[in-house]
């Protein structure tokens, strides 16, 4: 699921509160839910994603940031607890 929009706007943040939390339906009849979210802090104020992290939990929606080396990890889990 891709939500357009810019994160300092409330509605965009509501669209992804609902996806988060909707439940979807596979075309087997499969009720899913979403467990993970990346969401990209790049090009934008981090602290908003790192706030919504925290609402949602911080195993559940993760703050990433795209590198341009190949290979690289597309999430690295953090050692310890940030203050953010």
């Amino acid at each position: 699921i891709i939500i357009m929009g810019r994160p300092d706007e409330e509605e965009t943040l509501l669209r992804v509160d609902v996806a988060i939390n909707k439940k979807y339906r596979h075309a087997d009849g499969t009720e899913m839910t979403i467990s993970r979210v990346c969401w990209d802090t790049g090009g934008i104020d981090g602290e908003i994603v790192y706030q919504r992290s925290k609402k949602h939990g911080v195993f559940r929606v993760l703050p990433v940031k795209g590198a341009s080396v190949y290979g690289k990890p597309v999430i690295t889990m953090p050692k310890t607890r940030n203050q953010r």
